[in-house]
């Protein structure tokens, strides 16, 4: 069998199943060894990279020897130019024939050179951002199904989460605060829509607020970039604000009740589908987060005065 070696480069802040899907795509590309590059190695002690370069080396030498791989770890420094960046690599590195990647930053980076790219699915996305922010938390079973076993092992031997909340702390880094509407049909009924992107499932209608923004411009835009309605907001609903409540980060959410006004009720941007449905039934389907919980609180459209917080921990 011909022999190929594939350069795999991360920040593997921390190494996770999705690093080893994609290193064991590549074995069934041809790539009989591997040369590991870590990413921003000189970068260390801070929210975005807590892992020093000897500990992802020690999540990636713990993973990927149970399963019968031939591999080697460099280090490779942050740098400003992409440029840099690859004739640093190119001239450190040892020779390789293909480089593996699903990120277009990398494929970019090496593009127009002889390195054939091995593009590997993402079968599954997994973001080390949701990863910190899981293990800061203390959601160990959500974990499970994102990190190999030998590295949550490893991190919880290290106590990560005392130490990624020490640097959130540091940092002043805050939760991000959201909108998401009760949007009521003429017809007395609520928008549910399809999300485009993980994580895939059916939610109430909602955004980000931007800088600059007041929560309720927020609601209004949303709306009308992610369904299409132009609304009139009847009032706040409640206050959704539980660190757990998303596995993406720690998101507070500003619920609002509203009436369509005017607009044809379309999925746009990342909404990939909708659906108009009664409360009842609005009731009875899985929602991602905790709309479920949201919905719950609404006994009719013709709500009442009392304001609605979340404080289950």
């Amino acid at each position: 069998m011909e022999q190929k070696i594939g350069l795999c480069i991360g920040r593997f802040q921390p190494f996770h199943l999705g690093h080893i899907d994609a290193i064991k795509q590549a074995k069934e590309y041809g790539v009989t060894e591997f040369l590991i590059g870590i990413w921003s190695c000189d970068k260390e002690h801070t929210a975005e990279n807590p892992f020093t370069y000897d500990e992802r080396k020690m999540m990636i030498d713990k993973s990927l020897k149970t399963l019968n791989i031939k591999f080697t770890i460099y280090p490779i420094p942050d740098m400003k130019k992409d440029e840099d960046r690859k004739n640093h690599i190119i001239n450190t590195i040892p020779e390789f024939d293909i480089v593996i990647s699903g990120n277009i930053w990398i494929t970019n980076i090496f593009k127009g050179t002889k390195y054939p790219i091995c593009k590997v699915k993402i079968n599954k996305e997994i973001k080390s951002t949701s990863i910190r922010h899981l293990l800061y938390i203390g959601e160990t079973h959500k974990l499970q199904e994102m990190l190999p076993t030998q590295v949550l092992s490893y991190l919880q031997g290290i106590n990560a989460a005392k130490r990624i909340g020490t640097y959130f702390i540091n940092e002043e880094i805050g939760p991000k605060i959201s909108v998401n509407g009760i949007v009521i049909t003429k017809d007395k009924c609520i928008v549910i829509t399809e999300s485009k992107h993980e994580p895939l499932g059916y939610a109430l209608p909602g955004c980000f607020v931007n800088y600059g923004e007041t929560t309720e411009q927020a609601i209004i835009r949303g709306m009308r970039e992610e369904i299409g309605a132009y609304i009139n907001i009847r009032r706040i609903v409640g206050v959704m604000s539980n660190p757990k409540r998303d596995a993406g980060g720690h998101i507070i959410s500003i619920v609002y009740m509203a009436d369509i006004v005017s607009g044809k009720l379309k999925a746009w941007n990342n909404t990939k589908s909708l659906k108009v449905v009664k409360l009842e039934d609005a009731k009875k389907m899985n929602l991602l987060f905790d709309h479920n919980e949201i919905v719950e609180w609404i006994t009719s459209i013709n709500y009442n005065d009392k304001i609605n917080f979340s404080t289950n921990v």
